[in-house]
């Protein structure tokens, strides 16, 4: 029987920068309006992406309560409380697992979790996970690591794109005595998880190559990146033009001949799904999110997360075994059949209706 049910749904995020999450809450918040559900974005931190943030549906309310990362002002977290008490939603659904603990009361109650990274084994983290009343993950890998690490049964809700978005690029193989080989990336600038420094190490292996690398991302290394690109000799083969924004990235890709991921860490990966929805050939680390959809290979070039060698290893065979139109079109359609975003808004719908009224399971 169709659930005919409204909901008072509340999204919380410490900031709204570009990045994954930003890219899901646009598209589930837009689907959970148009299906009549009262929706409110609250933005804690003062770190916003403004014009990422004026694409947000006009029918869902936006709070950004600006305060200052690491304040110990208590006065936008009391803000934040009051205000949660005034809407009395249904369930706030909260982005990061610390934010639970900035909620007081009976607010906790009503708040479940999704994990959108691979949760750490560092002191805490358990500690607030186990406060949130349900917990959802975005892959099986998260899954897989909810369970083992912390005894945590989480539905799976798995992320998803508007795969009808992504201009296709039009099939050819490029020719690299002609035009350089043109790869790109997309991801926050950050060593630690996304590993650029991988992929600019492995550029400088491949001399012999006529290839040219695009980083479009921005974030806290751009100046590390930028550095070692100069120290690398790579200065004529890579590009660091800042941030993509998402809207422009539909029609975009289809102008690369690969997409690449570097990622030392990553639950999910977004970008890897919608380079295969463009139908780039996907190259990509073997962490967890990328392994996971690719189908360990299937769909993509894979190498040893961290390590250059292998990266430029799997570039080297990608210009030497080039993916077939066949392989292409497969993932492309692979991704339609299992990553629609319409598919995920309507999961977080039935998953709030199982922890609102749990009686009804």
């Amino acid at each position: 029987m169709e659930d005919n049910s409204r909901y008072t749904i509340v999204h919380l995020v410490w900031g709204y920068k570009t990045g994954g999450i930003e890219t899901m809450l646009l598209d589930i918040t837009k689907f959970q309006v148009a299906a009549s559900h009262r929706v409110t974005l609250i933005v804690v931190n003062d770190i916003i992406n403004e014009e990422l943030l004026s694409r947000v549906d006009p029918l869902v309310q936006v709070v950004c309560l600006r305060r200052k990362p690491g304040s110990r002002n208590p006065m936008p977290i009391v803000r934040l409380n009051r205000l949660l008490r005034k809407i009395n939603p249904d369930v706030i659904h909260c982005h990061d697992a610390g934010l639970i603990s900035i909620l007081f009361g009976r607010l906790r109650k009503k708040c479940v979790l999704t994990m959108h990274s691979m949760p750490e084994l560092v002191p805490g983290v358990e500690k607030r996970i186990m406060l949130y009343p349900a917990v959802y993950a975005i892959s099986s890998s998260v899954q897989k690591a909810l369970r083992r690490d912390f005894r945590i049964d989480a539905p799976l809700i798995i992320n998803g794109i508007h795969t009808e978005k992504f201009a296709v690029r039009p099939y050819s193989v490029p020719d690299m005595e002609k035009a350089p080989l043109k790869l790109v990336t997309v991801g926050r600038l950050l060593l630690e998880q996304k590993g650029q420094d991988t992929l600019i190490e492995a550029m400088s292996l491949l001399p012999d190559l006529n290839l040219h690398l695009t980083i479009y991302g921005d974030g806290p290394d751009r100046e590390k990146i930028e550095s070692l690109i100069r120290e690398c000799g790579q200065s004529e083969r890579i590009d660091l033009p800042g941030n993509l924004e998402h809207e422009e990235l539909f029609g975009h890709l289809k102008d690369f001949d690969a997409f690449i991921m570097a990622s030392r860490k990553e639950g999910f990966g977004l970008t890897v799904i919608e380079a295969m929805a463009a139908m780039l050939p996907v190259v990509a680390s073997n962490a967890e999110g990328p392994f996971e959809l690719t189908v360990g290979g299937t769909y993509g070039h894979l190498f040893e997360r961290g390590s250059a060698a292998s990266c430029a290893s799997a570039i080297r065979n990608l210009c030497s075994h080039y993916d077939s139109e066949a392989r292409l079109a497969n993932a492309r359609k692979y991704v339609q059949d299992h990553y629609d975003v319409s598919e995920t808004a309507e999961r977080y719908i039935a998953a709030y209706g199982r922890f609102i009224n749990p009686s009804e399971e």
